[in-house]
């Protein structure tokens, strides 16, 4: 996509601007906004091909992505979530560069929100650090990955949630697995402490969103969608 890297020359000012959005601020409505957008902006370029995604990591935006999910709102953490998850798939190396954020349990965090879009992506994500990442598979585990699985397994109201969540469990964690686990996660980082705005839920059947907060754009990265705040 010749247009696309174009967008991203050393001359343009979009990946400026795309840093500048992203910058961590005082919250407030507007800089949310911005923040969610900028977020949804690099998911879909993310989302184009390998190179793109290598032109975002040079323009040093992955550091300002792993902050925002980190201690964003939950509004820019659902749009970073799309956006890490897109540059993750673009290659192993591109998934280590990922992981290097320390994301796997704010991701498995996201796999209990009551939000179909953002638990489908979650999963994507935990199943390519599964297949791809070294030790993916034990870093799962360790950071209480099984019992996030199981959860979207046995609680989630969407089937095809379910029925994925549960193939990762048994493809991965099934009977035969147990034998190399790591003995003690009680000592692993906890990962996120994520604030209380997320969309909370007894089960995967209700929604109940935090009054303060809007609802950001789908993040599809590949359909270049138009975020939902703009609607």
């Amino acid at each position: 996509m010749p247009y696309v890297r174009r967008l991203l020359s050393t001359d343009s000012v979009v990946l400026p601007k795309l840093r500048d959005f992203l910058q961590p601020k005082q919250a407030g409505v507007q800089e949310n906004s911005l923040a969610a957008e900028a977020a949804w902006v690099v998911s879909n370029l993310a989302a184009t091909e390998a190179i793109v995604v290598e032109l975002l990591i040079q323009a040093q935006l992955l550091p300002l992505l792993g902050h925002q999910f980190k201690d964003g709102s939950y509004e820019i953490r659902r749009e970073v979530a799309f956006a890490l998850t897109n540059i993750a798939l673009a290659s192993a190396g591109h998934m280590e560069d990922v992981l290097a954020l320390d994301v796997v349990k704010g991701f498995l965090h996201l796999l209990t929100v009551a939000d179909v879009a953002i638990v489908s992506n979650s999963l994507r994500f935990i199943e390519n650090v599964l297949r791809v990442a070294p030790q993916g598979v034990s870093l799962v585990e360790t950071n209480e990955g099984i019992d996030a699985l199981e959860t979207v397994q046995f609680e989630c109201g969407e089937d095809h949630l379910s029925e994925w969540a549960a193939a990762l469990a048994n493809e991965f964690y099934g009977e035969s697995y147990g034998i190399n686990s790591p003995p003690n996660t009680a000592e692993v980082s906890t990962g996120f402490g994520f604030p209380s705005g997320d969309p909370v839920q007894s089960s995967f059947g209700t929604r109940q969103q935090a009054p303060a907060l809007g609802i950001g754009g789908r993040g599809r990265g590949a359909h270049m969608t138009t975020p939902a705040w703009k609607k």
